[in-house]
């Protein structure tokens, strides 16, 4: 009896040795796993949807070590994280490619950002998902001389090639050809010109940003005007109706009588008559040099004697980029004297 029992026990022994290097067994099989939220770096775990190791495919942390809305990924980050190794895909299969929406270099490819939706992706980084709209280069603000070039220039990042854009003056768009480019380029011929000036900017899906509002402002020169013939309208309203010089002669900068090489085209001189001209000669002037006219004389949109009205006085001018400035008008309306001499 005492030998059956020992050999029942020997059998027993060897079952339970069996079951203990079974149990080792799986248990490090287990240990040989990396922990739920692993990335597939090997640099450690994360729980965060962003580390450098990856994320899960919807920004959040991945359910499993291997599954990434893929059927396998090996190396490869989820979307919506940023990873040095590599950030995952929705392929269906992903050896060290680039994700979505994440960032990073994978082994064998260069730092992409953008999801691989190919079947297979080894080494490859991920296709461009596109990032949002802005603005890469503003313009910057201005001061030029007057008449001379002026140049506004803007870029884009992000969004969906090709890009549209419209430029605005003073919160109004700029009707001309160059305003619907990534420039805009003009000459600073008149005051009206100076203002605040914004693009915006709208891609493929319509998408929209706008720049920052910027300056332009417009320095005269300090050259002298030269010796001939100044003029004006005797009718006030004909540069009103019909847009010659209206900046010149009544604009924000003063009242100005212009010497006659701004009629370029010789239009107004052409037809000094019909355009109702009225002209006086003066000697050249140095930068911010005066000149004078007596009050007899009619100076429209500066002052109008009437007939039958003496005036007295004198009007002085002041040189400014061969403009005569208005500085004084001392002009003083006298008796009525129609039928004794009336003006």
């Amino acid at each position: 009896m005492s030998a059956r029992f020992l050999k029942r026990n020997r059998k027993l022994g060897a079952m339970a040795a069996t079951i203990a290097a079974m149990t080792v067994t799986i248990v490090s099989f287990q240990n040989c796993a990396p922990p739920a939220n692993c990335g597939s770096s090997s640099s450690g775990c994360s729980t965060d949807s962003s580390s450098t190791s990856g994320s899960g495919s919807t920004g959040s942390s991945a359910k499993s070590p291997y599954q990434n809305n893929s059927n396998l990924v090996i190396g490869g980050g989820g979307s919506g994280g940023t990873s040095t190794s590599g950030s995952g895909s929705s392929g269906t299969i992903v050896v060290g490619g680039g994700g979505s929406s994440g960032s990073g270099s994978s082994t064998g490819g260069s730092t992409s950002s953008g999801g691989g939706t190919g079947t297979i992706v080894v080494g490859g980084g991920g296709a461009t998902s596109g990032n949002a709209l802005s603005i890469a280069k503003q313009p910057q603000s201005l001061s030029v001389y007057e008449k001379a070039d002026f140049n506004f220039e803007v870029s884009v990042t992000g969004g969906k090639y090709p890009y549209t854009y419209q430029w605005y003056k003073d919160g109004s768009p700029v009707t001309s050809g160059l305003g619907t480019y990534a420039f805009y380029m003009d000459n600073a011929d008149r005051w009206a010109k100076e203002g605040v000036y914004s693009v915006t900017v709208k891609d493929a899906t319509g998408s929209a940003v706008t720049s920052q509002s910027v300056r332009l402002g417009i320095i005269e020169p300090t050259t002298g005007c030269a010796a001939g013939s100044y003029f004006t309208y005797t009718n006030g309203n004909y540069d009103q109706a019909y847009g010659y010089f209206p900046q010149y002669f009544d604009g924000p900068r003063g009242k100005f009588i212009i010497h006659s090489s701004y009629d370029t085209m010789n239009l107004l001189y052409q037809f000094a008559g019909y355009a109702g001209l009225k002209s006086w000669s003066f000697p050249a002037l140095a930068h911010l040099g005066k000149a004078t006219l007596s009050c007899e004389e009619t100076i429209p949109r500066i002052q109008s004697p009437t007939n039958c009205y003496a005036y007295t006085g004198i009007v002085t001018f002041e040189c400014h980029n061969n403009k005569l400035k208005m500085i004084s008008n001392t002009c003083v309306r006298g008796a009525y004297e129609c039928g004794g001499g009336g003006r």
